[in-house]
């Protein structure tokens, strides 16, 4: 491959006397902002409530309806989790999946209208959790009782050394219960180690996640800036 076909050196150039290592003026175009607007939100696909609630939302965000219309699909994807899957016909079948990624430049509300959905998946995801101080109290407490009556057979099996007879069985209830963690929805760790080892929030749905998938029952909007874009 020659200079000339990695530079793209029109043939011009070459024809007035450049040499192959001259490189060519840089084409500043690139660097202007022509990005296209965006298509209109179809609100009315949203039904009535949604749509209204799509509105209010953006305006009390002060953003795009079209951030708070993406935050909205993808948490209706983690609260429906594998309860419904959709299948146009047999032998298809998906579950209800929906990867969403704000677009937009800096400052332009792409994080205030994900917010409008993750506030309430974020007070579902306290409502999950409403008995979970109380649930570690229980298990801090099975936690001691187990540790009292392990250290009563650990006294008992020396006596029964000490005497020479036979030592106790180790009674069931010994083993220290699990701890209870509180059940995540919602996620601003979208790092597959993260959202593998974060319980699912909702019964019906399941955490899983693979190199690269994640399943939505743990929900994790993305923001993204665009870089400039050409005709």
């Amino acid at each position: 491959m020659t200079n000339q076909s990695i530079l793209n050196v029109p043939p011009e150039v070459w024809a007035r006397g450049a040499t192959p290592n001259e490189w060519p003026e840089p084409d500043l175009s690139v660097l202007a902002d022509q990005r296209l607007d965006p298509p209109p939100l179809p609100l009315e696909v949203f039904g009535a409530f949604w749509s209204e609630w799509i509105r209010d939302q953006a305006e009390a965000k002060g953003c795009a309806p079209d951030y708070v219309a993406a935050g909205l699909l993808g948490g209706a994807g983690v609260l429906l989790g594998n309860a419904r899957w959709g299948s146009p016909w047999d032998g298809w079948a998906e579950p209800p999946i929906v990867w969403v990624s704000a677009v937009g430049n800096p400052s332009s509300g792409k994080s205030p209208g994900l917010d409008a959905m993750r506030d309430l998946i974020g007070s579902i995801e306290a409502d999950v959790n409403k008995n979970h101080k109380d649930n570690l109290a229980s298990w801090d407490t099975g936690k001691r009782l187990a540790k009292i009556k392990l250290d009563v057979w650990g006294d008992d099996c020396k006596k029964a050394l000490k005497a020479k007879r036979m030592e106790p069985p180790r009674p069931k209830d010994t083993d220290e219960p699990p701890r209870p963690a509180r059940k995540r929805i919602i996620t601003n760790d979208p790092t597959v180690e993260k959202v593998a080892s974060s319980p699912a929030g909702l019964e019906r749905s399941t955490s899983t996640a693979a190199p690269e998938v994640i399943v939505p029952s743990i929900w994790s909007p993305m923001a993204v800036e665009p870089m400039p874009l050409t005709e």
